[in-house]
C-alpha cells in the first residue's frame, strides 16, 4: 500500500476518481474537503478546498502521526531538499508528472564547477476546455528521508546559473547572446554558432533569480521574442549584464513585419537575414523603462505622419453628426497619406494604410475610386477591410488587425495609419456612455498603436448638444492626441497636442461619375474637396465658411416658397462674420472690406453656393437629391457635363 492510501485509510477517506476526499484535520470540517492524491513514489498530495493554509494542514496531521518528512504538499513538491550538485551516482533521469505524464523535452542546467544543477522538463498536456498546452517545471534529485533520495518537482534555491553557462567558460572569447527559454538557445546554437547561447531559468518574469555575473567583461546582446513580454524580458536582462560589469550590452531590433510570439525557434520570413537583424543590437537606456536626462534631446524629433498634426503611433479622432461628410474626409486623410500627397497644405510622409470599413461596409469602396478617379492616381498601399469589428468584448480581432498589419508591412510601405470607421460599430454593441466599454476600445487602440507603430484614426459621432464634443463617455477625448470636428462642411481642430487649436479646414463635396448601373442610371460618389479644388479664392471659402458661422451663432427660420424651412440670417450678420474671420492689415479702410466682402458674395451667387431670397442669406443645400447609384451625403452633381449611353442627353460628372 502506497504513503498515499495509508493516510486516505487513516482518514477514513472516499475514494474519488483517482485520488481521495476526507475530512481536513485543521478545522472542523463537516463536509469532506480535504483532497488527497498520490504523487510519485506514492507520497501523498494533499489540498483543502476550505482554504486552509498548507502549513496548517500538514501541522495538523504531524500531530496525528500521519505526516511524514518524505510527504509531498498539494503543490507537486516533496518536502525533502534538493541535492546541489546532482551527484554523480544519481539514478539516470526517470520522472513523471502525476497528471501530465512524462516530459517530452528536458534541459539540465550546470554549476560553473561542471556539476549538474537541476533540471528543466516541458510536459504538454490538455487543459479544462481541451486546448493544448504547456507546463515547463524545475526537477532536482531530492533527498527525502534519512536514507532515501529521488527525482522530485522541486525548485532547488536562487541563484540559478544560466543555461549554457559551461560554452561561456569554454569559449572566453565569443560574444554573448541571450534569448529567452531553453528551446530557443538550443535554436540558437545551430543558428549563430559564433555566440554562446544563453538563457535564465523559470521564464521572462524570473530573470532576477539567476546568476548574471558571469557576463562580465563580455559582450552581450539580446533577441527578445516578438511581443511585449520577450521586449520586457530584454530590458530587465540588459540591466542585470550592466550590473553584471559587462563590456557592452545591446537590444536586437526585431522588424515589424514579424508575427506577434515569433522567436529565435521559429523559421525566419523570407527576405530577412540574421546577420542584419542582430547588427541592429543597440544600447538600452542605464534604467528600464526610463529615459535619461542628457538623452532627452535623442526623442525630440517626432515621427510625423501628416505634420504637425498627427505622429505615428499617434490617437485621432474625426468627429461629425450623421450627413457631415466626416467619412469623405477620413478617406480623403487615409487617401493622401497612402499617395504620400500634401493634405491641406500639411507635408505628409508616406506610408501603407488599412481603412476598416466596420460603418460604410463596401461603400467605401465606391469613394476610394472616386478619390482615384479625380486625383488620377492608378494605385496606392491602401487596404481596406469592409467588415464587424469588436475592440470591445474580445481581442480577436485586435489580435487579426494587428496581424494584418504585420502582413501590409511585410508586402509594401510601412503602415503609416489605421483607420476605424466608426467607434460605434467598434464597440460591437458597448455602451458608449460606458466607462468600462469605452475604456476597453482604447485599451485596444493602444495596444494596435504599440505592436503596429501606426496612427489610429477614430470615425466618431457627435453629441446631441454638438457644443458638448463627441458622443459617449469622455475617456476617449481625453486619451486622443488629436480631434477634429466637422460641422457643416468646415473640419476644425478642437485638440491637439503639438498642432494650434482651432485650425479650420473646410472643404467640399464634389460628385464623381463612376459608370452605369444595369438601367443606365449613373452611379456616382464625392470626394472631399478643399475650397481651391472648387475655385473658391481664399476669400470666398471665408466668406462661405462665416455664413455657415452666422448661422450657427445666430440664425433664424426662414421657409422659401416650395420648399422645406431652413436655418437663414441677414446679410449684415454675414458681413460682421465675415469681417472677424478675415486678418486685415492694421490700415485696412472700411471700403476694402466692403469690396472684399461684396465680391466674394457675388462669387458665391454665381457659383450658386449661396441663396439670397427676400434679404435672408444661406448656403444652397447640397443634399437635395440622391439616386440609386449614388452616395446620400453626396450634393446633385451640375449638368451637362457627359452624355447618358443609351439616351444620349445630358449626364452629370463625368469625370477622365
Amino acid at each position: 500500500m502506497s504513503r498515499a492510501e495509508k493516510l486516505a485509510e487513516a482518514l477514513g477517506a472516499k475514494k474519488v476518481g483517482t485520488g481521495w476526499q476526507a475530512k481536513c484535520p485543521a478545522h472542523d470540517d463537516q463536509t469532506p474537503s480535504l483532497a488527497i492524491a498520490e504523487g510519485n513514489n506514492g507520497v501523498p498530495l494533499v489540498y483543502c478546498r476550505a482554504g486552509c493554509s498548507q502549513e496548517s494542514v500538514i501541522s495538523a496531521l504531524r500531530d496525528k502521526n500521519l505526516w511524514h518528512p518524505h510527504a509531498m504538499n498539494g503543490k507537486h513538491r516533496p518536502a525533502g531538499t534538493p541535492i546541489v550538485p546532482i551527484p554523480s551516482d544519481a539514478p539516470s533521469f526517470d520522472w513523471k508528472h502525476p497528471k501530465f505524464g512524462a516530459p517530452v523535452a528536458t534541459w539540465t542546467y550546470y554549476t560553473k564547477d561542471g556539476g549538474r544543477h537541476h533540471i528543466r522538463a516541458r510536459c504538454d498536456y490538455l487543459n479544462a476546455k481541451g486546448k493544448k498546452s504547456k507546463a515547463v517545471l524545475p526537477i532536482s534529485y531530492c533527498k527525502v528521508g534519512v536514507d532515501e533520495s529521488t527525482w522530485a518537482a522541486k525548485e532547488p534555491a536562487g541563484p540559478f546559473p544560466l543555461y549554457g553557462v559551461l560554452d561561456l567558460f569554454t569559449r572566453p572569447n565569443a560574444p554573448v547572446l541571450v534569448v529567452e527559454g531553453e528551446k530557443t538557445a538550443e535554436a540558437g546554437k545551430l543558428l549563430l554558432p559564433e555566440y554562446v547561447l544563453l538563457t535564465s531559468a523559470g521564464g521572462a518574469g524570473a530573470s532576477h533569480k539567476s546568476d548574471w555575473s558571469v557576463l562580465s567583461r563580455r559582450n552581450v546582446a539580446i533577441w527578445p521574442d516578438a511581443d511585449e513580454v520577450g521586449a520586457k524580458y530584454a530590458i530587465s536582462v540588459a540591466g542585470h549584464a550592466r550590473g553584471a560589469g559587462a563590456t557592452s550590452v545591446g537590444i536586437v531590433e526585431l522588424p515589424a513585419s514579424l508575427p506577434s510570439g515569433w522567436d529565435l525557434a521559429d523559421p525566419l520570413p523570407d527576405k530577412l537575414n540574421y546577420q542584419e537583424i542582430l547588427a541592429t543590437a543597440r544600447s538600452p537606456s542605464e534604467v528600464p523603462g526610463l529615459i535619461r536626462y542628457r538623452d532627452a534631446g535623442k526623442q525630440v524629433f517626432p515621427d510625423y505622419v501628416i505634420k504637425p498634426l498627427l505622429e505615428r503611433g499617434g490617437l485621432m479622432t474625426i468627429v461629425g453628426a450623421p450627413g457631415s461628410g466626416k467619412t469623405y474626409f477620413a478617406t480623403d486623410l487615409a487617401c493622401h497619406v497612402a499617395a504620400g500627397r500634401e493634405w491641406f497644405g500639411n507635408k505628409v510622409r508616406p506610408g501603407a494604410v488599412i481603412y476598416c470599413a466596420a460603418e460604410a461596409g463596401k461603400s467605401i469602396l465606391r469613394r476610394i475610386d472616386a478619390w482615384a478617379r479625380h486625383h488620377k492616381i492608378a494605385d496606392v498601399p491602401l487596404f481596406v477591410r469592409p467588415a464587424p469589428l469588436d475592440l470591445r468584448s474580445s481581442g480577436t480581432d485586435t489580435v487579426e488587425l494587428i496581424a494584418h498589419a504585420q502582413q501590409v508591412t511585410a508586402i509594401g510601405r510601412p503602415l503609416a495609419v489605421i483607420v476605424i470607421d466608426t467607434v460605434a460599430r467598434a464597440l460591437a454593441g458597448g455602451n458608449e456612455n460606458s466607462s468600462e466599454d469605452m475604456g476597453a476600445l482604447i485599451q485596444n487602440c493602444e495596444r494596435i498603436q504599440r505592436e503596429t507603430r501606426a496612427a489610429v484614426v477614430l470615425v466618431h459621432h457627435l453629441g446631441k448638444n454638438e457644443a458638448r464634443g463627441s458622443r459617449g463617455h469622455n475617456s476617449l477625448p481625453a486619451a486622443v492626441d488629436v480631434e477634429i470636428t466637422i460641422s457643416k462642411r468646415v473640419a476644425t481642430i478642437t485638440k491637439a497636442r503639438d498642432a494650434a487649436d482651432g485650425t479650420r479646414f473646410p472643404f467640399g463635396l464634389k460628385v464623381i461619375q463612376l459608370g452605369f448601373d444595369e438601367d443606365g442610371e449613373p452611379i456616382e460618389s464625392c470626394v472631399a474637396v478643399a475650397p481651391s479644388d472648387q475655385g473658391l479664392s481664399s476669400q470666398s471659402a471665408m466668406a462661405l465658411e462665416a455664413l455657415k458661422s452666422a448661422i450657427t451663432i445666430g440664425g433664424q427660420t426662414f421657409q422659401p416658397a416650395g420648399e422645406a424651412s431652413r436655418q437663414v440670417v441677414r446679410e449684415n450678420a454675414w458681413r460682421t462674420q465675415f469681417y472677424n474671420h478675415q486678418k486685415w492689415s492694421d490700415n485696412a479702410k472700411p471700403e476694402s472690406k466692403q469690396k472684399a466682402f461684396v465680391r466674394a458674395r457675388r462669387d458665391l451667387q454665381k457659383r450658386q453656393l449661396v441663396i439670397i431670397q427676400e434679404a435672408w442669406c444661406w448656403p444652397s443645400d447640397p443634399d437635395t437629391r440622391t439616386s440609386p447609384g449614388q452616395d446620400p451625403q453626396c450634393p446633385a452633381s451640375p449638368t451637362g457635363q457627359g452624355t447618358h449611353p443609351q439616351r444620349g442627353v445630358p449626364m452629370s460628372g463625368a469625370v477622365a
